[in-house]
């Protein structure tokens, strides 16, 4: 309880940015086929530190982008059945709106690389 009133404080004094989401990096969810391989996206992202959510159930894409704006993310992993057939996802910068079409390797690395640009932009300098 204690932490709580010092965040709400710091965030109220400007003294750190206020977060809606721990999260940075979502990842919508509209393909009911593909749940496992959403999954196994996130699997690999969250391997490297990064938090991340999956919407919890298949809707349109617009109505999962409009939550993740109100939520603060950064960056969204986007990939329906065409993409995924491919091996390829959108991994798009939430603040900006730019895209990037990346190859969803065994390990998801384009992914990660294309999402810590984003998250982490200070370090990639």
């Amino acid at each position: 309880m204690g932490l709580d009133r010092l965040l709400a404080a710091l965030e109220e004094l400007k003294k750190i940015e206020k977060i809606s989401t721990p999260s940075p990096v979502f990842i919508p969810y509209f393909d009911q086929d593909r749940l496992h391989d959403y999954l196994r996206i996130a699997n690999a992202i969250r391997s490297t530190g990064m938090g991340v959510e999956v919407y919890p159930e298949p809707k349109k894409l617009g109505q999962q982008l409009k939550y993740a704006d109100k939520r603060g993310f950064k960056a969204a992993v986007i990939a329906g059945q065409r993409e995924l057939d491919a091996g390829t996802c959108q991994v798009k910068n939430l603040a900006n709106g730019e895209s990037q079409e990346v190859s969803l390797d065994q390990h998801a690395a384009a992914v990660i690389s294309a999402l810590q640009n984003i998250v982490y932009p200070e370090s990639t300098n």
